[in-house]
């Protein structure tokens, strides 16, 4: 064999075992596995914020890409049944809204807060509404002062709220707890009823009530109530779900084909979860974990993030509290094919 042909037969191997080196190494810097998450910069998805921000998510081996959406929970449903996420941080009425529609192609993969106080009603001005008293029970007092209030207005005090968020099935059972009638979305205004309900995407809710006449209130939760508080002077908070004894659920959905590909993926992402939570369940995590939250949702939830602190339970679990939550919001929306068993249905707990 002469001089050339051993040349080029080296140089051959050369370049093939330079080709594997670069694919093993390839192999080995590969990034991890990716999930995207729809998820709103406002209060109730504190542990997706927290959790992207120290790097537990990627601690555990998975890359997770966060999506914000506006308006409320519905929106990173819609994200999610659009295949634009792989899951959807959200609230329980949208995750009721999509077992309805979806049945067995929505997996609950987690809670990550369960707490009540979060859903604030907010009226634009004094209209004289009676605070709920748990010791008087003075749910007459209350309905007699809605309905005095609208007398004075000469109209259903007009109540902004996003239709479809867990906020709506949240004002409902309170007005339902205090025997306050209301005209529903869209319907023809009745006699006898004090208050009219009218879709605003919440994140509009606080702009719509400050500049224009079409609001008397509002229901929505935080950030948005503190935010109309501190900057709508005259406002003044009547109540919250805390009156009733109802609770909020913050959690964390994907569908079953997202499920079935990325199971091992969606471990991790839980793992990190319980990480984020068990870290910011420690009080002396809690500033830090506050600024990181008021860094990305904005200096002015400052008050909303500390009130969020002051009645979360951080705690990556699905407990029967949790499912006994979502069942009665199914309950409160007439979603009666969705059993309490189905609830409590989760791939990890």
């Amino acid at each position: 064999m002469d001089a050339k042909k051993i040349m080029v037969i080296a140089i051959v191997a050369i370049v093939a075992i330079a080709g594997v080196a670069i694919a093993v190494f390839a192999m080995q810097s590969k990034d991890p596995g990716e999930l995207k998450v729809a998820y709103l910069k406002k209060n109730g998805y504190e542990t997706e914020m927290v959790g992207e921000s120290k790097g537990f998510f990627k601690d555990e081996g998975v890359k997770v890409t966060g999506v914000p959406v506006t308006g409320s929970g519905q929106q990173s449903v819609n994200a999610l049944l659009a295949g634009e996420v792989d899951i959807a941080a959200t609230g329980q009425g949208p995750v009721a809204n999509a077992m309805h529609e979806k049945g067995s192609e929505i997996v609950l993969v987690a809670g990550v807060n369960h707490s009540t106080g979060g859903q604030v009603w907010v009226t634009k001005t004094d209209l004289g509404i009676t605070l709920y008293d748990k010791t008087a029970d003075n749910k007459a007092e209350v309905k007699s002062s809605f309905e005095s209030a609208s007398t004075a207005l000469g109209h259903a005090i007009n109540f902004g709220l996003q239709k479809g968020a867990t906020t709506e099935s949240e004002f409902k059972g309170w007005l339902k707890f205090m025997g306050i009638d209301y005209i529903d979305f869209g319907d023809t205004a009745t006699t006898g009823k004090p208050v009219k309900l009218i879709h605003v995407n919440a994140s509009s809710l606080f702009s719509t009530m400050k500049t224009t006449s079409d609001l008397d209130a509002m229901a929505a939760s935080e950030p948005y109530p503190t935010l109309a508080l501190s900057n709508i002077s005259g406002s003044v908070k009547i109540g919250s779900n805390a009156d009733n004894g109802s609770y909020d659920l913050s959690m964390y959905i994907t569908t079953k084909k997202v499920y079935d590909e990325k199971k091992d993926l969606i471990e991790k992402f839980v793992n990190g979860l319980k990480k984020t939570n068990e870290y910011m369940a420690k009080a002396e995590n809690a500033d830090e974990c506050k600024k990181i939250c008021v860094d990305v949702i904005g200096e002015s939830s400052k008050d909303a993030v500390d009130a969020a602190w002051a009645t979360a339970d951080w705690k990556t679990d699905w407990s029967d509290g949790m499912a006994n939550t979502l069942y009665n919001t199914c309950v409160k929306k007439g979603y009666t094919e969705i059993t309490l068993d189905t609830c409590k249905t989760n791939p990890f707990f």
